[in-house]
C-alpha cells in the first residue's frame, strides 16, 4: 500500500518543481538613416474682395478654378493634391465708423471678404519652389512652404528597424561573448518611438489622399523659376530586444 500511495506522491512533487528561467541578454538599439525627401507641402490662401456678394463669390470661384486646372501642368511635377479648406465670407466694414465704434457691427457694409485656404502637396520635392512661384503667378494671395515630408514612411521605418536590430544582435553577441558564451536565439523585439520609450510602438503606414491628380500632356513653368533643394531627412528608430544565451 505504501507503494501505491507514495509513486503518485512522487509524480506530484516533480511536477510541481519549478521551471528553470532562460538565461537572457537585453540590449537597446537604434539606427539613424538619411533619406531625401520625395515630397513637399505648401500652404496657400485665396482672396477676393468686391462691392456685393456674389461678385466676390465669382471671382474667388474663378480662381480656385484655375489653380485646380493649371497646378498640375507644372513643369516636373508629378502627383499634386490641393485640398481646399477653410471657406470664409466675411462683410467689410466702413473703416473709420469701425474705429469710432470700438468695431461695432452696426457700421455701414462697403463690400466684402472672401477667403479660401488650400493645403498643396505633390512630388518630386525638387519642384516645391517652382510650385510656390506658379501658384503666386496664377492669382493666390498668399503661399508660404511648410514642410518637405516622404510620403511612405513604412518602408525607410522597415530599413531602419533591421538596422537596429543587427546593430542589437553585434552588442548583444559581443556581450555573450565576452561572459563566455553564445546567442542562443531572439525572444522579444519591442519597437520604441524614442530613445528612452519603454512602450511598444506600432507604425501604421500613412493614408493615401483621396484626390491625388497625376497629369501628363502640355506641361507650363512659372514666370520666375525658384529652384530649391531639400536636404536629407534625419529618420531614426528604437528598438529592445531580448536574445536567449545559452
Amino acid at each position: 500500500m505504501k507503494r501505491l500511495v507514495l509513486l503518485p506522491l512522487a509524480v506530484l512533487l516533480f511536477g510541481c518543481l519549478p521551471e528553470t528561467p532562460r538565461k537572457q541578454i537585453i540590449v537597446r538599439s537604434e539606427a539613424t538613416l538619411k533619406v531625401v525627401p520625395d515630397s513637399f507641402r505648401l500652404n496657400t490662401e485665396l482672396r477676393a474682395r468686391g462691392d456685393t456678394r456674389d461678385d466676390v463669390i465669382k471671382s474667388i470661384s474663378e480662381t480656385l478654378d484655375r489653380v485646380t486646372a493649371e497646378f498640375p501642368k507644372l513643369e516636373g511635377l508629378e502627383k499634386s493634391e490641393l485640398d481646399p479648406s477653410g471657406v470664409r465670407l466675411n462683410p467689410v466694414y466702413e473703416a473709420q465708423c469701425r474705429r469710432d465704434r470700438y468695431d461695432d457691427d452696426a457700421c455701414p457694409v462697403i463690400g466684402y471678404l472672401a477667403e479660401i485656404e488650400i493645403e498643396v502637396e505633390g512630388s518630386p520635392a525638387e519642384v516645391a519652389g517652382n510650385a510656390l512661384s506658379l501658384l503666386s503667378d496664377l492669382g493666390v494671395a498668399e503661399v508660404e512652404f511648410n514642410e518637405y515630408f516622404i510620403r511612405d514612411l513604412s518602408k525607410v521605418y522597415d530599413v531602419a528597424q533591421e538596422k537596429a536590430f543587427e546593430n542589437a544582435k553585434d552588442k548583444a553577441g559581443r556581450i555573450a561573448e565576452m561572459a563566455g558564451t553564445a546567442l542562443a536565439g531572439v525572444i522579444k523585439i519591442q519597437m520604441r518611438e524614442y530613445q528612452d520609450d519603454d512602450e511598444d510602438y506600432f507604425y501604421s503606414g500613412p493614408t493615401a489622399g483621396s484626390d491625388v491628380i497625376i497629369v501628363s500632356g502640355q506641361r507650363i513653368s512659372p514666370k520666375n523659376e525658384l529652384n530649391i533643394t531639400p536636404a536629407p531627412m534625419k529618420i531614426q528608430r528604437y528598438i529592445t530586444v531580448t536574445f536567449e544565451i545559452e
